[in-house]
């Protein structure tokens, strides 16, 4: 189970929107299940626990903007650095 203090810490960098702190996991869930070639039981929970934990560690780093045209808002992804090797 991912840690409560972990889920309220996102939200809470996330302005305390839970609406957008939802989208942001979602759109990162389903990015990283693109590039998985196989699901095997329990992966999206451990996706959703990378994904807060890389949110909170400043690994992934976003922006949002809103559109007059959409409801939704727009994720913007910062582009990674070069990896330590």
């Amino acid at each position: 189970m991912i840690d409560r203090a972990k889920i309220e810490q996102f939200i809470k960098n996330m302005d305390g929107n839970k609406y957008l702190a939802t989208i942001y996991l979602i759109r990162r869930v389903t990015g990283l299940q693109e590039k998985s070639a196989k699901l095997i039981p329990g992966s999206q929970r451990f996706m959703i626990e990378q994904s807060i934990d890389e949110f909170l560690e400043g690994k992934s780093k976003v922006s949002f903007a809103e559109d007059a045209t959409c409801d939704i808002p727009k994720f913007v992804e910062a582009q990674e650095g070069p990896k330590d090797k």
